[in-house]
């Protein structure tokens, strides 16, 4: 069983409550007229207002993206006007996010599920599918695995999770579950276990999506290593694998890596490429891998966004796909951690280096 003195501390919050959103000013950019254009020429400017505008507003809309975003819980917790829900499904599109991480619970340290979007989270659902019926919703779930007790050899726990998952297909209407259970350190069979009773509780054809760590403890010759390097502090080739055999897709938060220049960090965001596709290319799965790009403020020393930029993680996220031959064909897209903290000029970042060159 892991020991609770190997937790990082600091470093697993994904799977806790997000903070309450601030409207991003992407959000804030939507609507036309006199209102908007003065907005934003104060804002970021009259020329990146008038492109803002136009890939907001005017541009036509995008097809279903295979790339994703955390949305927190703001969202879900309260009821949302038609217009609200209405923006943000048209901004998503536009963006080519197809699938969308809608924080719904997580798992408290008395086992009970937190309840704050549970009287909302199904209407929310609904309004967002009525604006973009073909986007994937996932039901996001966190689980605490330390609290501060590690607890993912409670059977019960396992049954409580797989019981909520079956009821977020069912009740609330979800498309799939993603699952953020933090820490789970190398060779976690508990974990192993947990995925199979979901597996079981779900069915075969529901989509099982799980947020996994990055490799921190790279061991390999010219990977920047950060600090943290723990043994375990990263998962084998074939813990990968037996992970991948229960899933049907991963999305690796790569970030928070502690590094402090963006050359090293494309030079590390490519070796998780590269390690986690090349670690399903031998097992004819249909499993797919996305790869998380942050766009939080600073959280020393984990994140520095200086460093952790977008164009850093989206040129490792290249250079690592055309090291992986073969085995890029398992990777689906990037995820952008969160929807809350992503501002206009980070959307534009995100435009230039990821989506621009593939819309020509």
């Amino acid at each position: 069983m892991p020991e609770p003195s190997r937790h990082i501390t600091g470093r697993y919050r994904q799977g806790m409550p997000p903070p309450a959103e601030r409207p991003p000013v992407a959000d804030r950019v939507q609507r036309p007229g006199c209102l908007l254009a003065a907005g934003l020429l104060l804002a970021i400017g009259s020329a990146a207002a008038a492109a803002l505008f136009f890939l907001l507003v005017l541009r036509p809309s995008a097809p279903v993206g295979s790339n994703a975003i955390w949305l927190g819980i703001d969202w879900g917790r309260a009821a949302q006007k038609d217009e609200d829900v209405q923006q943000l499904a048209g901004l998503l599109r536009a963006e080519g996010i197809g699938t969308v991480y809608v924080w719904t619970t997580w798992l408290q340290a008395d086992g009970t599920w937190s309840a704050t979007t549970f009287p909302t989270i199904r209407a929310f659902v609904d309004q967002f599918r009525r604006f973009y019926p073909e986007a994937r919703l996932d039901a996001w779930i966190g689980i605490p695995a330390e609290v501060p007790e590690y607890r993912l050899d409670d059977t019960d726990l396992q049954d409580t999770v797989a019981a909520f998952a079956a009821q977020a297909l069912t009740e609330y209407a979800f498309d799939a579950v993603h699952l953020n259970v933090e820490p789970v350190w190398n060779g976690d069979e508990n974990f192993l276990d947990l995925l199979r009773a979901v597996r079981q509780a779900i069915g075969d054809e529901a989509v099982l999506s799980i947020a996994v760590p990055p490799d921190w403890n790279t061991g390999a010759s010219g990977i920047p290593v950060g600090p943290y390097t723990t043994a375990d502090a990263h998962w084998s080739q074939e813990y990968k694998q037996r992970v991948a055999f229960l899933v049907d897709e991963l999305v690796v938060m790569a970030y928070n890596s502690g590094l402090s220049t963006p050359e090293d960090y494309q030079t590390w965001m490519a070796f998780q490429v590269t390690q986690y596709l090349s670690a399903l290319e031998s097992l004819g799965l249909n499993t797919q891998v996305l790869f998380g790009i942050p766009t939080y403020d600073a959280e020393l020393p984990g994140h520095d966004p200086a460093a952790e930029s977008i164009p850093a993680a989206i040129a490792g996220v290249r250079q690592g796909l055309a090291q992986s031959g073969d085995a890029a064909r398992y990777f689906r897209g990037l995820a952008l951690y969160a929807y809350w903290s992503t501002d206009a000029l980070e959307w534009e970042a995100y435009r230039q280096h990821w989506l621009a060159p593939d819309r020509g």
